[in-house]
Protein backbone atom coordinates (compact mmCIF):
# COMPACT_ATOMS: atom_id res chain seq x y z
CA UNK A 1 0.00 0.00 0.00
CA UNK A 2 1.08 3.18 -0.72
CA UNK A 3 1.67 5.32 2.36
CA UNK A 4 3.79 8.67 3.40
CA UNK A 5 7.08 7.67 5.81
CA UNK A 6 7.22 8.76 8.86
CA UNK A 7 9.75 11.72 9.39
CA UNK A 8 11.58 13.17 11.72
CA UNK A 9 14.55 15.69 12.28
CA UNK A 10 17.61 13.08 13.08
CA UNK A 11 17.58 12.47 9.00
CA UNK A 12 20.31 13.01 6.80
CA UNK A 13 19.63 15.16 4.08
CA UNK A 14 19.26 12.74 0.97
CA UNK A 15 16.92 11.12 3.48
CA UNK A 16 14.67 14.63 3.67
CA UNK A 17 14.84 14.87 -0.24
CA UNK A 18 13.84 10.95 -0.33
CA UNK A 19 11.21 11.86 2.09
CA UNK A 20 9.47 14.68 0.14
CA UNK A 21 9.54 13.05 -3.09
CA UNK A 22 7.59 10.06 -1.07
CA UNK A 23 5.10 13.00 -0.25
CA UNK A 24 5.04 14.16 -3.68
CA UNK A 25 4.25 11.07 -4.89
CA UNK A 26 1.85 9.88 -2.80
CA UNK A 27 -0.20 13.25 -2.98
CA UNK A 28 -0.33 12.95 -6.39
CA UNK A 29 -1.81 9.39 -7.05
CA UNK A 30 -4.13 9.93 -4.20
CA UNK A 31 -6.64 12.45 -4.57
CA UNK A 32 -6.40 14.35 -1.63
CA UNK A 33 -7.74 18.33 -2.01
CA UNK A 34 -4.75 20.99 -1.87
CA UNK A 35 -6.36 22.59 1.08
CA UNK A 36 -5.94 19.33 2.67
CA UNK A 37 -2.26 18.32 2.17
CA UNK A 38 -0.37 19.87 5.03
CA UNK A 39 -2.77 18.47 7.42
CA UNK A 40 -2.21 15.35 6.02
CA UNK A 41 1.24 15.26 5.94
CA UNK A 42 1.50 16.70 9.52
CA UNK A 43 0.75 13.38 10.75
CA UNK A 44 3.48 12.00 9.49
CA UNK A 45 5.84 14.02 11.21
CA UNK A 46 7.65 13.40 14.60
CA UNK A 47 9.94 14.18 17.48
CA UNK A 48 11.58 17.95 16.86
CA UNK A 49 9.95 18.18 13.28
CA UNK A 50 6.22 17.83 14.98
CA UNK A 51 6.81 20.50 17.50
CA UNK A 52 8.59 22.52 15.27
CA UNK A 53 5.32 22.78 13.14
CA UNK A 54 3.04 22.78 15.85
CA UNK A 55 5.15 26.23 16.72
CA UNK A 56 5.21 27.51 13.31
CA UNK A 57 1.20 27.62 12.84
CA UNK A 58 0.82 28.46 16.80
CA UNK A 59 2.81 31.43 15.79
CA UNK A 60 1.41 32.44 12.77
CA UNK A 61 -2.55 32.35 14.68
CA UNK A 62 -1.01 34.74 17.16
CA UNK A 63 0.38 36.74 14.06
CA UNK A 64 -3.56 36.71 12.58
CA UNK A 65 -1.56 35.31 9.41
CA UNK A 66 -3.95 32.55 7.42
CA UNK A 67 -2.95 29.13 8.21
CA UNK A 68 -0.98 26.91 5.89
CA UNK A 69 -2.71 24.31 4.13
CA UNK A 70 -0.92 22.93 1.07
CA UNK A 71 1.82 20.74 0.96
CA UNK A 72 3.32 23.05 -1.10
CA UNK A 73 4.37 26.00 1.33
CA UNK A 74 4.38 23.54 3.99
CA UNK A 75 7.41 21.64 1.76
CA UNK A 76 8.93 25.35 1.15
CA UNK A 77 9.11 26.44 4.82
CA UNK A 78 10.35 22.57 5.61
CA UNK A 79 13.05 23.08 3.28
CA UNK A 80 14.37 26.39 5.02
CA UNK A 81 14.27 25.08 7.87
CA UNK A 82 15.72 22.12 7.86
CA UNK A 83 17.71 22.36 4.17
CA UNK A 84 20.52 25.09 5.38
CA UNK A 85 23.84 23.94 4.21
CA UNK A 86 25.34 24.39 0.63
CA UNK A 87 25.58 20.68 -0.30
CA UNK A 88 22.00 20.04 0.98
CA UNK A 89 20.76 22.98 -0.89
CA UNK A 90 22.19 21.63 -4.34
CA UNK A 91 20.30 17.88 -3.26
CA UNK A 92 17.07 20.07 -2.77
CA UNK A 93 17.79 22.11 -6.29
CA UNK A 94 18.07 18.82 -8.55
CA UNK A 95 14.75 17.48 -6.59
CA UNK A 96 13.56 20.12 -7.52
CA UNK A 97 14.36 20.06 -11.22
CA UNK A 98 13.33 16.43 -11.29
CA UNK A 99 9.49 17.29 -9.59
CA UNK A 100 9.86 20.19 -12.26
CA UNK A 101 10.67 17.57 -15.84
CA UNK A 102 8.01 14.84 -13.93
CA UNK A 103 11.43 12.82 -13.85
CA UNK A 104 10.10 12.11 -9.57
CA UNK A 105 11.82 9.51 -7.72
Amino acid sequence: PLEIPYFNASCHAEDFIYWFCKVDKFLECMDIFEEQQAKYVTRKLQGYVSTWWKQLLYDRRQQYKKPLRTWHKMKKLMSFRFLQSNHVQILYQQYQRKLESKQLC
